[in-house]
This record gives structure tokens, C-alpha cells and sequence, in this order.
């Protein structure tokens, strides 16, 4: 009799995954049943806030998606990020993730959240670089007289940015790592001021995400969504696929080209080690610069 008990135990066991998967199945078929919100780290009219608002109105389109983006900008990108947190796993809410956030735990002394453990990746929309933009008053032609006269005049020309931790503060700051120059940091609450004050002169320089690309520094700003962990595997799939349809649209790779990016797409998995080695490095530019978070 007891010998009965296994291959029933392992049926009903059969049954319960088969069910499982079934569910799932139905959830991701039924996807969305709601309103798709994008919440963003960053203000609105900036890259990250753009390209949202380009994927969202395509795929409200091609998919039928009712779609909405918030801009919840501060705390380098962590308040987004937290009210995709405070909602429910089921894909109904998206954070566009980008490389700075990526800095955040490093950055901030009482990180709310573990970008890795907390959050699912969906797919990398895009890559752009950065350039170094100098005024016509510095008087520099090149990338080498430019570092020279940081070096022989230290900490006495100043750069823009976005505020602590934004992408122009944090590529100056592995720029002088790998120079050993010094510049002052001026940080904005907004990246409009920060280069209209590069424009005018009242600040020397700025890394400013346009292409081309600045030889020998090339650093990647890109975007993607996650959603909260726990969220089905199925529903990340789904995404997964919209989006890239979207990619792959000439209008919208036009777009993006406009930007100054390039769209990328591509797996879930591979942009979940995107995240995992930006972490790592950002972490060792934070460390290595001594960059810390100022009022």
C-alpha cells in the first residue's frame, strides 16, 4: 500500500506544475489587462524620459497597449525605481533603467533596494556614447593639450552636470582617473542648466551624450526596462518580443538614430548582465574616485 503512495504523490505533483505553467501561460496570454506604466528616473525632455515616451507611443500603436510614462526623478534614479517596487509582479509596471542608476548602490549610503535581486530584466532598447565638449575660451585643441592643462592648473577649470551621480558626473570623474587631471564639479538640478552655464562660459567643460565618439574614453549610456522580480517569466517574454518588434521598425531606429543612439534590443538575459557588470564598474569608478553624495 505505502508502495501505491509514490506514483500517485509524483501524478499529483505532474498535475500541480502542469496547472502551474498553464496559469502562467493564460496570465501572459491575457497580458496586459491593465494600464503600462513606465515610471522614469529622470526629469521630463531628458534622453531617458524621450526614448520612453518613442517606445511607449509605438507600442501603443503596433500592440494596442494603453501605456502611460511618469518621470520620477531624484536620489540618482532610485524613487523611480521604488514605485515600480510598490506595486504588483505582473509586468504592468516598468522601470526604464539606465546606466547611472547602475551607480546608485555605491552612491548612496542607504540604498532602499538591490537593483540585481530586486528587479527582472526585460531588454536593452539602446546605446549612446559620449563627448567631451569644451569651450571656445579654453585655450586646448586636443584631447592631449586639453588634459595637460587640467594637470598643470588643478581643480581651477570646472565641469557641468546633471547633478551627483547623473552621466556627465560620473564619466568626468573616471576621465580624471584614467588622466590624472582635476576640474571642480558644478552639478545642476537639471541638464538644461548645466549646459546652457557650459554655453555661456561660466563653466569650462561637459561630457555630453552626442556622437561622434571621444577616442580612448568611450563610454555607453544605455536604456532598458526591468520589471519588479517575481514577475512571470512568460510576461517578461512577451515584453521581451513587443519591444523588439518595435526595434526593429525603420521609423523608429530613425528616431533613435536622431538621438544620437543606437537601438539594441535583443534577450532578457543578456541585458541582465548589462546590469550586473555596470554595477561592478561603476562601483569601482565611485571607490577609486572618492566621489561622494553631497546635499
Amino acid at each position: 500500500m505505502k508502495r501505491s503512495l509514490v506514483p500517485i504523490f509524483a501524478t499529483l505533483a505532474l498535475s500541480c506544475a502542469a496547472l502551474c505553467w498553464a496559469a502562467l501561460a493564460v496570465a501572459a496570454e491575457t497580458f496586459p489587462s491593465n494600464v503600462i506604466r513606465i515610471f522614469v528616473p529622470f526629469s521630463v525632455g531628458t534622453p531617458s524620459d524621450i526614448i520612453s515616451r518613442l517606445i511607449a507611443t509605438e507600442l501603443s500603436e503596433s500592440e494596442g497597449w494603453r501605456i502611460v510614462v511618469e518621470d520620477r526623478p531624484g536620489a540618482v534614479g532610485t524613487i523611480a525605481g521604488g514605485e515600480v517596487l510598490r506595486q504588483a509582479a505582473d509586468g504592468h509596471s516598468l522601470y526604464l533603467m539606465n546606466a547611472p542608476v547602475t551607480a546608485a548602490p555605491a552612491l548612496l549610503a542607504n540604498m532602499p533596494y538591490d537593483l540585481i535581486r530586486d528587479f527582472a530584466p526585460v531588454v536593452r532598447i539602446s546605446t549612446s556614447y559620449n563627448a567631451l565638449v569644451v569651450h571656445p575660451s579654453v585655450p586646448a585643441k586636443s584631447i592631449a593639450e586639453f588634459t595637460a592643462l587640467l594637470k598643470s592648473r588643478p581643480n581651477e577649470l570646472a565641469f557641468s552636470s546633471a547633478g551627483y551621480g547623473s552621466p556627465a558626473h560620473l564619466i568626468a570623474e573616471l576621465f580624471m582617473l584614467q588622466t590624472g587631471a582635476r576640474a571642480r564639479h558644478v552639478p545642476y538640478q537639471q541638464l538644461p542648466q548645466a549646459t546652457a552655464d557650459l554655453l555661456n562660459g561660466t563653466n569650462q567643460f561637459m561630457f555630453i551624450a552626442i556622437t561622434p565618439v571621444i577616442p580612448g574614453l568611450v563610454v555607453e549610456n544605455w536604456f532598458g526596462f526591468t520589471v519588479k522580480s517575481g514577475t512571470a517569466d512568460a510576461i517578461v517574454l512577451r515584453l521581451n518580443e513587443a519591444v523588439n518588434r518595435a526595434l526593429a521598425k525603420p521609423k523608429i531606429r530613425e528616431a533613435i538614430d536622431r538621438m544620437g543612439a543606437e537601438p539594441i534590443g535583443g534577450t532578457a538575459a543578456e541585458f541582465g548582465q548589462i546590469i550586473k557588470s555596470e554595477v561592478a564598474h561603476w562601483t569601482k569608478v565611485v571607490k577609486d574616485s572618492g566621489i561622494e553624495m553631497k546635499e
